[in-house]
């Protein structure tokens, strides 16, 4: 995990704060995940981290969330053309990598057997999507999948109660269009946190 950046938060207080976004990975050479939590990261002096994208790394990353006072993790989302912020976390992975393998229910399994079946953020994605929609198609979403996204997200969320936790999937972004929403979404994190 990084060290910590602190960012300020009010008058006098200090807000520590990580982004992470994720390596390249499969069929993409290029993740605009890492570059999205990289700039938002810089625009408020927050702590940033580029990660593998494998179950044993989120789970680490997840537990490392709750030394923070807000975590924002960014994926990708291939198939989709839109920004998803994520609200539920689900305690689910997928234990194969096969096509069609999220129809199949023997193709997942818990990634706690002890943990609820889902967990909710607490961040206020609503006001975020509203401050993003002027220039950017955001929309909310429940389910972040069975793949690593989901996992960090979860593992983050149920390590961390007390930290705000939130995950947004972006698309198949070129690095400009990924620098330019990661600058906004710097900005109006800040403007929520402040």
């Amino acid at each position: 995990m990084a060290d910590l950046a602190p960012c300020k938060r009010g008058q006098g207080s200090t807000l520590k704060a990580l982004f992470t976004g994720f390596e390249p990975f499969g069929q993409h050479a290029f993740n605009p995940s890492s570059v999205v939590a990289e700039e938002a990261a810089a625009r408020i002096g927050a702590a940033f981290n580029i990660l593998p994208v494998d179950f044993h790394t989120a789970c680490r990353a997840g537990e490392g969330s709750a030394g923070f006072d807000l975590v924002v993790h960014v994926g990708l989302a291939a198939a989709t053309s839109w920004v998803r912020l994520e609200r539920f976390a689900h305690n689910l992975r997928m234990v194969g990598d096969h096509p069609g393998q999220e129809n199949d229910p023997d193709s997942v399994a818990r990634l706690s057997p002890d943990g609820p079946l889902a967990l909710e953020t607490r961040f206020p994605i609503g006001e975020l999507r509203r401050r993003l929609s002027a220039g950017w198609d955001v929309r909310h979403s429940r389910d972040a999948g069975t793949y690593v996204c989901n996992a960090i997200y979860y593992w983050s969320l149920k390590n961390a109660p007390r930290t705000s936790v939130l995950f947004i999937h972006v698309p198949t972004w070129e690095r400009a269009e990924a620098q330019a929403f990661g600058r906004v979404l710097g900005s109006a994190i800040a403007a929520l946190m402040g």
